[in-house]
This record gives structure tokens, C-alpha cells and sequence, in this order.
């Protein structure tokens, strides 16, 4: 049973001549891509598979990412016109281009301008990518996002339905374009609200929980999508990451019920940190906070959004220092640079070298660090032995380092108050820099120890819980199993939020998927996890998951 409806031969034809100048022979295609060839392949998707192939079209050679539906996936006629008829018409530089489509011999391709970078996700983690550079992107897809719910020329508002980092494009020079329409409807443009009442749509974590509650969406539910980019963008992780095996597992859980100052602490990369202008980082992450308000009048507007990342850009533009390499490895001629992009923010550039010491510092920080090279959690229990008092670095407890969490929280406080911009806006003296170098070196080899161990600990507990679910398999496969034959609910505890659905309910085919949805979203690892459900929970429902997704594909055929 299929969701979408065909659409009728005449509505077709309609189509065809109607977007005429944007059909593109299959032909071309086939032969720009080497016959959808290995070595042209892209990506891989629900939708089907992207390739990349430079066609010949009107304005000459063109290098394109092509996308080639699947016949069987749920991206049906409907969808598949709705994103020609939209990226035909709106055209911003923020949004990805269609270069034209091809619907022949069953084949429904949709070819797009290429976006060399790839997509957003693929770069949150990489150390190399800069705060100014997340921050354009986001001004970016912001300004895309912003378009599309308040388009020019009397068009309709557009609601994107599946905002995420996955979704949003960089072409060679980092610029942001908004892709993947599929899911986009149209809303009145003058009004200051569009409300669409749709069936379950968008990506698990990216969704506005009111949307799945109520099943309104409104231009605020593409806000959350985007404020949970931001978060990630902040926190150079995806918004569900299984690493983690507490609540910071889901992002947006995470982060709605954290401060600022926690959020610093527990996820953001300290390298990143340490690039971030103070105004800039209060600022945007201010503003994500605002994107996942639970009630939908008190989240930003798109307008509003671009302009406060604009100001986080300015602040950043404005009294960004950059440092090279962040620590660079020191020898016997050079201990530690620093690197002025902007020279007027601060008197002169100096080079702190070991030879411009009158002190010779070098037995102290042997002393300091003899016995506990690699040990992280020694090293900042007596860090402040030899910091000068002016570092604001308070003496860590040995009790407190027994938890990892107040291990790495104390790293990444102890990285922050000795980086090389904070020393310099206080005054530090040569010395104090020069040791500063020397012991960021030695925290971050202990870093490197520490993580191994947590690694070793984890791989543990995973053997661990991999033992506990095989006992609660002997004990409760039957109990599933009966379930699963007969039908019965009992097997789903109170706590799970789950209501008796009537059989006469589940006569409607939107009803079943809501309540597939639904269960989904209560069953969820991140949902038990939140909720404290126990290891026999997290078992059972993991098996009901698995036998819910059989009965969908089932269901769809």
C-alpha cells in the first residue's frame, strides 16, 4: 500500500511541456556518468544514489551531481514534481541550483549543480574547520532558509520539512546551498503564520516535537530543525551520536536542559574554543537556544536569525586572533608562537622563544610533571603548582578525577584559561607563556592516554551489557514472541507513554503511519535512555523495533 497517489496522464503531459527547457536526454546522462558508473558514484540515500558527471548544456560544460530516484523508495511522482516546480521557481544563491531533470524509460533523475565540499555533516568533526568558517556557513543557510519563508515577488512561503546538516550543501568556496525539497510544501506568503496539517515527515532529532505531537507544522518547526544545525555546528557532532551512552547521546536533550557554561564544558571541542570571541560564542549559542524554545511563538524568525549570526560573524571578524597550528610542537629554539591575523587588536606580534627567558624554566616543569607524563588526571590535580596564581586556575581535587566526566571538564577549563589569547589579555609575563606552551603539550599527550583508557573501559561495559541482553534473551524471547503472534500490548510497560490504538483506527492508512511513528519515537534508544528505562526495557523494545520496521516494509508492498 503506498502513500502517494500517481498522478494522472494528463497532469503528466501538463508537466512535461511546462518545464520543457529543463529536460535533459537520458542519454547525456548516461554518458556523463559512465552508465551510472562506480567511479562516479556519490552518495547513497532512501532516495536512491547520486553520481557526478559533467554534462554539456546551454551555458557549456557543466559539472553536476546527479540524482537517480529509486523506483521503490517512498519519494513518489508527487514529490518528485513538487521539487522541480519549487527549485525552478525559486532561485537564491543559498539554495541548490536544478540544472534540469530527465524522466524517461522509468527513469526519474533530478541533476543538480555540483557541490564539490559535500555536505555539512561530513565536516563537523574536522579539527581543520574553523569557528569563522562554521559561522558563514550558517549566515548562509540561514539567508537560504529565510528566502524560502519569506520569498520576494508575491510568491508562497515555502516549508522546507527536513532542515539538517546532511542537507545543506558547501560548493568550492564554502558557500552554503540548501538542498532536498522532496518534503517542502507551499504556504500563504503575507501571512505571519502558515500552518500545514501533514503526516510524519523529516529526519528523527531534527524534528520539532510539537510538529510530532500535534501534527502542525508551521515555518517555527523548520526553526528547531535549524537551531538543532546550529547546536551541531557548535558542537562539531551530530544531533544523535551512540558514543555516547548517557543523555548527551541526543543533542537537542542535551543541550535544552544545559547552560552555556555546561555545554562549553562537556561537548565543545577545546580547539574550537579557543577560537571563539566571547561575544561571538554567547551570541550564537544564545540564539540556538532560542531555536528549540519548546513553545513555538517564543523561537526566532528566519530574519531574525540571520542578522544575530551576522553579528556573531562581525564580533568574530572584528577581534579574532588565530593562533598558528594551536600549539605548535616546540623544540630547543622554539617553544611557542603566537600569530596575529589582525595586528592592531593588540600592541605587537611576539614570537616567545627559549632563548629570550632570563630564567631558565625547564627544571621546574621537569619537576612538575616527573612521574606523570601521560596521566591526565595527575597532571591537573597539581597543575597548580606551578601556574602563577594570576592563571585563575584553583586546585583540582584527587577524589574529583576518579569521574571522567570532571576529568575532561577540568581539561577543557584548564586548556581555556592558559590559551594563548586569554595570557595576552592579562598581561602575561615571557615566562608564564613559555610554561603555558609546555604544559597545554603535556595535557593533551595526557588527553591522548586518557581516551584510550575510557576506550578500553567502554569496550568493557559493551562486552558487559552484551552478556546482560543475551541472559534477558533467554528470559523474555518467548514473551515476544507471544506478543508479536496475538497481537497483545501487554508487553509494553506504563512508562513507555504507549496508548491502546483501536483496530477500527488503524483502518486509515494516515492513522497507521502517525502510530508507527509514534511508537518509533517512543522506543527510541535516546527516549529510554531519558526516561531511565531498564536493561530489560531497552532489550524488549529493541526487539519490538525490529519487528515493527519488518511489518512496515511488509505494510508499504
Amino acid at each position: 500500500m503506498h502513500r502517494h497517489c500517481s498522478l494522472t496522464t494528463n497532469k503528466m503531459s501538463s508537466f512535461m511541456i511546462e518545464y520543457q527547457k529543463l529536460q535533459i536526454p537520458l542519454e547525456y546522462i548516461q554518458q556523463a556518468t559512465d552508465n551510472f558508473g562506480d567511479s562516479h558514484f556519490l552518495a547513497e540515500g532512501g532516495f536512491g544514489k547520486v553520481y557526478r558527471g559533467e554534462l554539456i548544456l546551454s551555458n557549456g560544460p557543466t559539472m553536476a551531481a546527479v540524482k537517480r530516484l529509486n523506483p521503490s523508495n517512498n519519494q513518489g511522482e508527487a514529490d518528485f514534481w513538487r521539487e522541480i516546480m519549487l527549485l525552478s521557481k525559486y532561485k537564491h544563491e543559498n539554495i541548490i541550483l536544478l540544472l534540469g531533470f530527465c524522466y524517461q524509460s522509468k527513469e526519474r533523475i533530478l541533476v543538480y549543480e555540483y557541490a564539490p565540499k559535500n555536505s555539512l555533516n561530513n565536516h563537523l568533526h574536522d579539527p581543520k574547520f574553523t569557528w569563522i568558517q562554521r559561522l558563514k556557513i550558517c549566515l548562509g543557510a540561514a539567508r537560504g532558509l529565510e528566502y524560502l519563508h519569506n520569498p520576494r515577488g508575491g510568491q508562497q512561503r515555502v516549508l522546507h520539512r527536513d532542515i539538517k546538516s546532511a542537507n545543506i550543501l558547501l560548493d568550492e568556496n564554502w558557500n552554503a546551498k540548501i538542498a532536498d525539497f522532496g518534503f517542502s510544501k507551499y504556504g500563504p506568503a503575507n501571512q505571519e503564520h502558515s500552518i500545514l496539517f501533514s503526516d510524519p515527515k523529516g529526519t528523527l532529532g531534527y524534528c520539532d516535537p510539537v510538529f510530532i505531537e500535534t501534527s502542525f507544522y508551521k515555518k517555527e518547526s523548520d526553526v528547531y530543525s535549524f537551531g538543532v544545525v546550529l547546536f551541531e555546528v557548535l558542537c562539531s557532532r551530530l544531533c544523535v551520536d551512540y558514543k555516547y551512552d548517557d543523555m548527551r547521546r541526543s543533542l537537542p536533550a542535551f543541550v535544552k536542559n544545559s547552560s552555556k557554561e555546561k555545554i562549553r564544558d562537556a561537548v565543545i571541542d577545546v580547539n574550537l574554543l579557543q577560537q571563539m570571541e566571547e561575544n561571538s560564542f554567547d551570541t550564537f549559542i544564545t540564539l540556538a537556544h532560542k531555536c528549540l524554545e519548546r513553545e513555538q511563538k517564543e523561537r526566532p524568525s528566519m530574519e531574525l536569525i540571520v542578522k544575530k549570526i551576522e553579528t556573531a560573524l562581525k564580533y568574530q571578524e572584528q577581534k579574532e586572533v588565530v593562533f598558528s597550528d594551536n600549539v605548535k610542537s616546540t623544540s630547543s629554539s622554539t617553544a611557542y608562537a603566537v600569530k596575529l591575523e589582525k595586528p592592531d587588536l593588540l600592541p605587537q606580534k611576539e614570537e616567545v622563544g627559549r632563548n629570550q627567558l632570563e630564567e631558565n624554566p625547564d627544571d621546574e616543569i621537569k619537576k612538575w610533571s616527573s612521574g606523570k607524563e601521560g596521566n591526565l588526571r595527575a597532571l591537573l590535580s597539581t597543575l597548580h603548582e606551578i601556574l602563577e596564581p594570576e592563571s585563575c586556575w584553583e586546585p583540582v581535587s584527587s577524589t574529583d578525577m576518579i569521574d571522567s566526566d570532571a576529568v575532561r571538564k577540568s581539561y577543557k577549563k584548564a586548556i581555556y584559561l592558559i590559551r594563548p589569547n586569554k595570557l595576552t589579555q592579562r598581561g602575561a609575563s615571557t615566562r608564564e607563556k613559555y610554561i603555558c606552551g609546555k604544559v597545554i603539550e603535556m595535557l593533551k599527550v595526557g588527553l591522548v592516554s586518557f581516551k584510550s583508557e575510557e576506550r578500553a573501559i567502554k569496550e568493557k561495559q559493551i562486552s558487559e551489557e552484551g552478556d546482560q541482553l543475551r541472559i534477558l534473551g533467554e528470559q523474555h524471547d518467548d514473551d515476544i514472541k507471544r506478543w508479536s503472534i496475538k497481537g497483545k500490548r501487554t508487553i509494553l510497560g506504563p512508562e513507555s507513554g504507549w496508548e491502546p490504538v483501536s483496530l477500527s483506527g488503524l483502518w486509515s492508512t494516515a492513522d497507521t503511519d502517525e502510530e508507527y511513528h509514534k511508537s518509533l519515537l517512543l522506543t527510541d534508544p535516546d527516549t529510554l535512555n531519558n526516561r531511565g528505562a531498564s536493561m530489560k526495557e531497552k532489550y524488549i523494545y529493541g526487539e519490538v523495533r525490529k519487528i515493527l520496521k519488518s511489518s512496515k516494509e511488509y505494510y508499504q508492498n
